[in-house]
């Protein structure tokens, strides 16, 4: 997983996910198969029409405990609105 300026870029052996900041509304712990799985929650867009689509499963911890890999996720959630680049430089 990469995470930059940009947003979250989780690459899997079953394809790559890329999340921008700005369509994240948070993140949450939720059971599957007696396993703890982090799921993305995303905010309500014109990308997304019903409320079915709007959590999307981040199938790895890395490794790593599962409540350190949420804190950091949580820890480096950019929430304020991208800055448009308006003004031209000479």
């Amino acid at each position: 997983m990469k995470i930059d300026a940009d947003g979250y870029d989780l690459r899997t052996w079953f394809g790559r996910t890329k999340i921008s900041h700005q369509q994240i509304e948070g993140f949450e712990l939720s059971q599957f198969l007696h396993r703890k799985l982090i799921m993305v929650r995303l905010k309500k867009g014109k990308e997304l029409e019903d409320d079915t689509e709007r959590s999307i499963p981040l199938p790895c911890a890395f490794g790593r405990p599962i409540e350190e890999v949420l804190k950091l996720l949580e820890a480096h959630l950019n929430k304020a609105p991208k800055a448009k680049n308006s003004s031209k430089r000479s």
